[in-house]
């Protein structure tokens, strides 16, 4: 069996049958479906019961498993990992959808060798009501990382590329955030297990964590420029929007982890000599801590923003603001800001320039019209 589509799924019992649809729909068949219901407390287990029968005409394996208690959407997707029987593992979310021809795509890509990881594109797709009111649309490059050289992947597959690019290149995709989600990416089930590699169970930032530790072990990426994933934002309290205490550090701990993978692939590339050129090396470096003080800052001021919205006060809020200036992290970005990014200048500068007062002021802002101009906040979010 080719792959494994692992559906963690909670509450979600008006979307879930529209992503099950699409499973239903595909125009590749070797793939089995397992659903994991995350106790959730509406009829989501009852509605996806419901599809054993039109999986079964289909001849797709489909199953289903309840949890008696509920435990968070890492421990869904490791439980279905643990069940899984296929090359290649997907973790989709259930309230999401996808093309009717990804999982052809993702294989014809693929072809017969072993890729560790494979990441394609998406669109965000913002619901007015029913309707779509604007989409992002978020593609990589067809490209291919491998340690060996080699032919081509698959026919239409681009040549390989060393696999000291690939970590330059994972630094444009978390520019870009295409890096950190799960739900773009294919992963090989028996490098997963080989490695004992699991998602962190946190109320936050899983997914970048998992993926980061994917990088470290990985001997080959594929990237697909197929925009096959609809990431579905109906306006719902997403738990990026959530208020959650720990929310600052567990971002920090992304940052460091991220930083922590970089600095070690740089060295390993300087010191065994890969194929990559000083130059490209130099600038791998710069866009390392461009893109790591760009989303710490972006993150340092959502930290604020979050306290302004929960009710703190700004005396507290801007004393957690000082006591940042002297952590480790604020001290190594502070002066990597790209200083020709508008964004940067505009509200992250006051931020790394120690104006703590100022980045108040701008977090009071951001509330305002985060609560009366939502519509227009999420398409500022786009160009940040």
């Amino acid at each position: 069996m080719k792959f494994s589509v692992v559906i963690a799924a909670y509450n979600v019992e008006n979307y879930i049958g529209n992503l099950l649809q699409c499973l239903l729909e595909q125009s590749y068949s070797d793939f089995e479906v397992i659903v994991v219901d995350d106790c959730a407390t509406d009829n989501t287990g009852k509605r996806v019961d419901e599809f054993a029968g039109k999986f079964k005409q289909k001849c797709i394996p489909y199953q289903v498993i309840h949890k008696p208690v509920n435990e968070g959407l890492s421990m869904a997707r490791n439980t279905g990992l643990e069940c899984a029987k296929g090359e290649y593992v997907l973790f989709w979310d259930g309230d999401d959808l996808v093309e009717d021809h990804t999982l052809e795509v993702i294989e014809e890509s693929i072809g017969a060798h072993h890729i560790d990881f494979a990441v394609y594109g998406y669109t965000e797709d913002y619901y007015k009501g029913d309707e779509v009111s604007y989409r992002v649309e978020k593609s990589p490059e067809n490209l291919h990382f491998a340690k060996e050289k080699a032919r081509q992947v698959a026919m239409n597959s681009p040549a390989k590329e060393p696999l000291a690019k690939a970590f330059p290149y994972i630094t444009n995709l978390e520019h870009q955030t295409m890096f950190g989600y799960a739900w773009n990416k294919v992963f090989r089930r028996e490098f997963l297990l080989e490695h004992n590699l699991r998602y962190e169970t946190i109320t936050h930032v899983e997914d970048v964590l998992f993926n980061l530790q994917v990088a470290q072990h990985m001997e080959s990426m594929l990237c697909i420029e197929d925009n096959l994933y609809h990431y579905i934002n109906r306006g719902q309290a997403r738990l990026t929007s959530k208020f959650l205490p720990e929310y600052f550090e567990l971002q920090k701990k992304r940052f460091t982890e991220f930083l922590t993978l970089q600095n070690n692939k740089i060295n390993w590339a300087k010191e065994t000599d890969q194929p990559i050129s000083p130059e490209e090396i130099h600038l791998w470096q710069q866009k390392v801590m461009e893109t790591m003080a760009a989303a710490y800052f972006r993150t340092f001021q959502s930290a604020i923003t979050r306290e302004i919205n929960h009710g703190t006060s700004k005396k507290d809020v801007l004393a957690m603001a000082e006591g940042e200036k002297h952590e480790p992290l604020y001290r190594q970005l502070r002066n990597h800001l790209n200083s020709k990014s508008k964004m940067a200048k505009l509200l992250y500068a006051p931020l790394a320039n120690g104006n703590f007062a100022k980045a108040y002021v701008r977090g009071r802002l951001i509330c305002f019209v985060q609560k009366h101009f939502a519509g227009l906040f999420a398409k500022l979010k786009q160009h940040r």
